[in-house]
């Protein structure tokens, strides 16, 4: 479940600070590092991106402070046909992180509230992947681990 390119959802994601409460989120796992360490990312529906951005699929804004992935809704990114029921955003800024797939487990698999939602598209993925690479938010360690996988992608191209 918790493995590339998945997309997992979790009920009562703890975001680990205090004044962020749980709430059900979707996970997307971006790499997988070794057997017990992944690299992931959240979805939101909530935020609201700037009207002149609308439309683009990965948007590079630094003089803003503003990269994102969109993903609009309906738009197919399972290989099963699954596609966001709202407008979903992917955003970089301190959003990509590196977690224990023993810790997943532990906290949400077992207790029944996480579930696989679909894999990716091959092309929804590398999409991603490249447009997270391009970000100056993602921390330089992630960005070292997506380059033998960005250089394939780029290779393919």
């Amino acid at each position: 479940m918790f493995a590339p390119p998945n997309v997992v959802f979790i009920k009562n994601f703890d975001f680990e600070r205090p004044d962020a409460p749980p709430r059900n989120k979707f996970m997307i796992v971006l790499l997988q590092e070794d057997a017990d360490s992944i690299i992931v990312t959240l979805t939101t529906s909530k935020d609201k991106v700037p009207s002149f951005h609308k439309g683009k699929r990965c948007v590079v804004d630094h003089d803003n402070g503003v990269h994102f992935y969109y993903m609009p809704k309906g738009h197919q990114v399972g290989k099963n046909g699954f596609a966001f029921p709202d407008d979903t955003w992917v955003q970089f800024y301190q959003n990509i992180k590196r977690t224990s797939v023993t810790k997943l487990s532990d906290t949400y698999l077992q207790a029944n509230n996480a579930m696989l939602v679909c894999e990716l598209h091959d092309s929804e993925y590398s999409d991603l992947l490249y447009c997270i690479y391009k970000s100056k938010f993602v921390p330089r360690g992630i960005r070292r681990s997506l380059e033998p996988i960005i250089e394939r992608i780029e290779q393919a191209h």
